[in-house]
């Protein structure tokens, strides 16, 4: 049966080096992913055994623009920080993904990150029923003002196109559930804290898995047409949601399962992770050397307490993997040796620097790769 449920509706601020943006002192919060344009084909793929009747007919879905995904759902101590509230249930740490938020209180949360960070505000209203951010059940004359440069809920076709990362499995790994552990939080009693699993090619964590993630657009059957950029329905019943919960298993944390829900609903599971266009912060210069050339990646894990960095070494050579602050200086020296060819996955003590950004610089076979890093105490 079909994940519908009943119903009808009409950190603190870290320092941080900013993108340039057309909007006086907006910034891109820490933390976001950029996720390149491109087409994929969306619903289930021939090989799912566990595939349901709304997850077909596939269909040709193109993005003509770049997006900005948290690389987490929304934890806990980010959203208390923002909101003045931590409305969920599993609270063992606060870096577990905030819970027990209606839809509404998910378009509260961007639109108040996006007063916070300089941008516009997408969710528009003329008054809040219930608690704003702890179990607001309506927005009294909502409208998605999808063309402004703000924070909002992805749709769910843009969520699958970055859950899938240009894959095209059951799972985003492979066909293949024997390695979900080292991938996401199923079959679980709790929530755990983000991050602490690896990362899809697009370093988007917990995509699948450890509770639910609000879409911005509404349920609907599927049709063979292709489509591009689209908003989804706009008006409707039940929005969508995605990601699933850790207490369900690998039958339901797929890539292509769809799942709807009652707006103004708290479920000790459900989430957000809120997009920014790639647009609203201008050019974005791309990755190059390194990075572009294997895929590599650097960030704090703040699960591990530790940095994460993961590189391909087209041949055996020396490696250095210095930090660095905004400055230039070196601040800590966190690897140096000879390393092997191949891919290579590394956490790394990133001794008691402060709080802040820091650059981290690998040197290796000729190539240097610089990332922006956020250390979080």
């Amino acid at each position: 049966m079909k994940k519908i449920f009943a119903g009808t509706v009409g950190v603190g601020i870290i320092t941080l080096c900013t993108v340039a943006s057309p909007i006086s002192g907006a910034t891109v919060f820490p933390g976001m992913k950029l996720i390149p344009a491109g087409t994929f084909t969306m619903g289930a793929v021939p090989e799912d055994p566990f595939q349901e009747g709304d997850e077909v007919p596939i269909h040709t879905v193109t993005f003509t623009n770049a997006w900005y995904f948290d690389s987490t759902k929304v934890t806990q101590q980010d959203y208390l920080a923002l909101m003045g509230i931590n409305p969920s249930v599993y609270t063992a740490s606060t870096l577990n993904p905030v819970d027990n938020l209606t839809w509404y209180d998910a378009m509260l949360y961007c639109n108040a990150r996006s007063k916070r960070d300089g941008w516009d505000t997408v969710y528009s209203y003329t008054s809040v029923t219930g608690t704003p951010g702890n179990g607001a059940t309506n927005l009294v004359g909502l409208v998605q003002n999808l063309t402004r440069n703000g924070y909002r809920l992805p749709t769910e076709a843009l969520w699958e196109y970055a859950c899938r990362a240009g894959t095209r499995f059951t799972y985003y790994w492979s066909d293949s559930s024997s390695a979900i552990g080292t991938y996401a939080w199923v079959s679980q009693t709790t929530a755990h804290p983000v991050a602490a699993k690896l990362p899809n090619a697009w370093k988007l964590y917990d995509i699948l898995g450890n509770g639910y993630e609000w879409c911005g657009d509404f349920y609907k059957a599927y049709t063979a047409a292709a489509q591009t950029d689209p908003t989804g329905a706009l008006t409707g019943t039940n929005p969508n949601c995605r990601a699933w919960t850790f207490q369900l298993s690998i039958t339901a944390v797929r890539c292509s399962n769809r799942r709807a829900d009652y707006p103004p609903v708290t479920r000790a599971d459900m989430g957000l992770r809120p997009v920014l266009p790639a647009t609203s912060a201008g050019t974005v210069k791309q990755e190059s050397g390194l990075e572009a050339k294997t895929q590599s990646f650097a960030e704090w894990n703040a699960a591990r307490k530790s940095m994460e960095v993961s590189f391909t070494l087209p041949a055996s050579a020396p490696v250095d993997i210095s930090l660095y602050d905004c400055a230039g200086s070196r601040i800590a020296q966190l690897f140096n040796g000879a390393m092997s060819a191949g891919f290579h996955h590394m956490l790394l003590p990133a001794g008691n620097n402060a709080r802040g950004t820091y650059f981290l610089a690998l040197t290796g076979a000729g190539r240097t790769l610089v990332k922006r890093i956020v250390r979080v105490k």
